[in-house]
């Protein structure tokens, strides 16, 4: 069955592109979650529509995160958290912590932008990459 992305699956394809899948496929998971709909003659008509504004859309988010990328540029964010006396957080600094001190500093990110393997747990002076730009984040203990 041919049809028509209406959002983005992850792993599908991105949204506007016609797409042959499995009747029960779509039938059972993509037009319940109105991920997709049948590819008719009025709906091939509309995705061409609906993919240039899909293009406009993706390079309204590359602009915005190539602000963002200029704003973090020499960002260093410092975090102060209690810790015992060997230097262990007894909580711990992860994405929503990041970014909630980061729009405090003016930039405007979500979690998803952020290459943290696991949050961090200790006191130290560490780099992190956000946007595929690197900053320094400082942790002490208060």
């Amino acid at each position: 069955m041919r049809v028509i992305l209406k959002e983005n699956v992850s792993s599908l394809g991105v949204k506007g592109e016609i797409k042959d899948v499995a009747d029960g496929y779509a039938q059972n998971f993509l037009f319940p979650k109105k991920l997709a709909q049948a590819a008719t003659a009025e709906a091939l008509a509309g995705a061409e529509k609906m993919k240039a504004q899909a293009e406009v859309e993706k390079d309204k988010l590359a602009k915005k995160q190539g602000e963002t990328k200029t704003k973090l540029s020499g960002v260093t964010l410092k975090f102060k958290s209690a810790a015992n006396e060997d230097g262990k957080l007894f909580g711990s600094i992860a994405q929503p912590e990041i970014v909630a001190e980061l729009k405090k500093k003016g930039v405007e990110t979500v979690a998803s932008d952020i290459s943290l393997a696991e949050p961090y747990k200790e006191v130290g002076e560490f780099e992190l990459e956000v946007l595929a730009t690197k900053i320094k984040v400082k942790i002490k203990a208060e």
